[in-house]
């Protein structure tokens, strides 16, 4: 898959992580200079945004998706996310995506540029809490974007392109 930024739009919505904000679980960031060139060069307006730290701050306890993906919590499944204290905070993740969601219906987003792997940003990936591997799968934030329109990539679509 290549990234096409669609320039006819005036904003993208960018994991905040991937342009150098500290908002990671850790604190720490994911700076992607790929990303960075991809939204400079298309000449857009980005929206930031870190679903996970609006709910829960910085920092929080690392956590992943259980007997699934974000699509399978989406649709109500026994699918779930647990922090790494086996503590249960679904229903925090799905208030970050309608968050999220929320700033694409404000500002007539129709892409987006996701943190892979993530359990909220994750587009293609996201790590099993079952096995703690890698799986093919959506986080929670992306797959509700997904069923809302939004086209999405990942900072590994962003290379594919530089």
């Amino acid at each position: 898959m290549t990234i096409n930024i669609d320039r006819t739009k005036e904003f993208i919505l960018v994991s905040a992580c991937l342009l150098g904000k500290q908002c990671r679980y850790d604190g720490d960031h994911r700076k992607s200079d790929d990303v960075l060139s991809s939204i400079k060069d298309a000449g857009i307006q980005v929206i930031s945004f870190c679903p996970e730290s609006q709910v829960f701050g910085i920092p929080r306890p690392s956590c992943m998706i259980y007997n699934g993906d974000g699509q399978n919590i989406l649709k109500g499944t026994t699918a779930k996310v647990l922090d790494i204290n086996n503590k249960d905070i679904t229903k925090g993740l799905i208030k970050g995506a309608k968050l999220a969601l929320s700033q694409v219906k404000i500002y007539g987003i129709a892409q987006a540029i996701m943190k892979e792997k993530s359990p909220s940003c994750g587009v293609h990936y996201v790590y099993n809490g079952n096995t703690g591997k890698l799986i093919s799968g959506m986080g929670v934030t992306s797959a509700l974007l997904k069923l809302n329109g939004v086209e999405l990539f990942s900072e590994l679509d962003c290379k594919s392109v530089i």
